[in-house]
């Protein structure tokens, strides 16, 4: 479900796509958001980037690549830790 978020999707587009109510998704994200430590969407969809395996970031501490795969949507250049 975080991955369809990052991915751009809305709750309404996710609910649809995993047949749930919107609710529920927002339940879900919100859960999600609280685990990972972040405040919104975008802050949460970088974390999953840096917390990816294989991920730029990994262990040399480079920063992360700067756009959301598969969006075309700019992530934020602050950090996010």
């Amino acid at each position: 479900m975080v991955v369809l978020m990052s991915g751009g999707m809305s709750n309404r587009e996710i609910a649809r796509a995993m047949g749930l109510s919107e609710q529920t998704v927002k339940n879900y994200l919100s859960t999600a958001f609280r685990k990972l430590g972040a405040k919104n969407r975008t802050e949460a969809a970088a974390r999953l980037l840096h917390r990816a395996p294989g991920s730029p970031r990994g262990s040399s501490g480079a920063r992360p690549r700067s756009d959301c795969p598969g969006t075309g949507r700019a992530l934020p250049a602050e950090e996010t830790q």
